[in-house]
């Protein structure tokens, strides 16, 4: 499907692929494909003149966030991240970006449904009319704030699992542990790129992104700063957790070794005593006593009560 919102002093216009030519006489034009058909592609290509390379990437996907520069437009790759089936999955977005026309194309992504549904269509809109870098940068912007709100979902998890870990460590735990390592480095396979990309914009050598607008993509610059910092400590939060879960599994066990030494200890002496006695020989004067078996309990009660006092003395038990 191709969207197209058409932008002049008066005003927006919306207009579908039947509009294309008629939307190109406005001085700014955002044209937005959702799922789009090789046709489709193949129509853009064909009336802005887009490079084969740039439009293979779009066709094949499986790129990572990169900026390229083809003199007449810039060809930009976002990864907008959500969760699928508690998996985090990286969305692309392929933006293409012209003196006067924006091109975006992704499948049915929320945020650029969102910012396309709620630039107004009647009266002056400040985004557009600033031109195709501005509505660049936001959609940049709002790609920003998929990776704050996955990092939160992550903290929240992380949380949880320092409550529980104090509390009664498990193996699912583990299991969970291992989730939340692998969507952080998916989160950062994705943030990294990102930031680069925005560095490379920072540094001023591509004309078709204005002075006014850079200065906006220094705020994007400090959020991924700060949320590439933040996947370092989560990162720390989780390796902390597992080290924990190991000392507690450890004193556990530790715990459980004790009771049975304990138990070994007490039982060990009269198990001695009763296998003496419990021997076939011929001479064992003490079998014919009158007193050899009340002896025999009462040693049996004495070396088992006095490493019980002696392991509660010393603070053992």
């Amino acid at each position: 499907m191709i969207r197209i919102l058409a932008c002049d002093k008066r005003g927006t216009e919306e207009f579908d692929q039947l509009g294309l030519e008629k939307a190109l006489s406005y001085p700014v034009i955002w044209i937005d494909l959702v799922n789009p058909s090789d046709q489709e592609l193949q129509l853009i290509q064909g009336r802005f003149n887009l490079h084969p390379l740039a439009l293979e990437d779009v066709i094949h996907k499986g790129q990572m966030p990169k900026l390229d520069d083809y003199s007449d437009y810039l060809f930009t790759v976002l990864h907008s991240i959500k969760y699928v089936e508690e998996e985090i999955i990286p969305e692309e977005i392929f933006l293409f970006i012209g003196d006067r026309w924006l091109i975006s194309i992704h499948n049915d992504n929320r945020q650029v449904n969102e910012t396309f549904a709620r630039a107004p269509k009647k009266t002056r809109p400040p985004a557009l009319i600033k031109g195709p870098d501005f509505i660049y940068y936001f959609l940049v912007d709002r790609t920003v704030d998929d990776y704050s709100t996955i990092l939160n979902e992550i903290q929240e998890r992380i949380a949880t699992l320092e409550e529980q870990v104090e509390e009664n460590p498990t193996k699912e735990m583990l299991h969970e542990m291992d989730r939340v390592r692998r969507d952080l480095m998916t989160s950062r396979r994705s943030i990294w790129p990102t930031l680069k990309l925005i560095g490379d914009i920072l540094r001023g050598i591509y004309p078709l992104i204005s002075d006014e607008s850079i200065a906006y993509f220094r705020d994007i610059r400090d959020n991924l700063t700060q949320l590439i910092d933040l996947i370092e400590v989560y990162h720390g939060r989780v390796n902390s957790i597992g080290q924990l879960h190991l000392a507690s599994v450890a004193a556990s066990t530790n715990q459980i070794m004790k009771i049975f030494t304990v138990l070994a200890t007490i039982f060990l002496p009269p198990t001695l005593i009763a296998s003496i006695y419990g021997m076939n020989f011929a001479h064992m004067p003490e079998l014919n006593w009158q007193t050899g078996y009340p002896i025999s309990l009462l040693m049996m009660f004495l070396v088992s009560v006095m490493p019980l006092v002696y392991f509660k003395k010393k603070g053992y038990i």
